[in-house]
């Protein structure tokens, strides 16, 4: 689950919670214990879009609610991005 959730970061940019647990399969709250564990991890990293005011930060890309976004983005790190790439595998009995 927690690789797919990666996959899934990866190949789809900006999406709610809500689109990530229907497109992983998996309730809202699983995922969001899942994002925090793959950053606790070292797999992801958050942080927060600039403010309204200021537009939006560059990894929200061409997100649709630019002006209404407050809400954390998440991204890949290095080792989330090795670990796609064949080179890791998740540890810890998840997948």
């Amino acid at each position: 689950m927690l690789s797919e959730l990666l996959r899934v970061i990866d190949q789809s940019g900006t999406m709610s919670i809500a689109d990530l647990a229907r497109r992983v399969g998996i309730g809202e709250p699983l995922v969001r214990q899942a994002l925090r564990d793959l950053e606790r991890r070292g797999y992801l990293e958050t942080g927060l879009p600039a403010s309204s005011q200021e537009g939006c930060a560059p990894a929200c890309g061409d997100c649709p609610v630019t002006l209404m976004c407050f809400s954390a983005v998440w991204r890949l790190t290095e080792k989330s991005r090795k670990y796609l790439a064949g080179s890791q595998f998740i540890s810890g009995g998840v997948s």
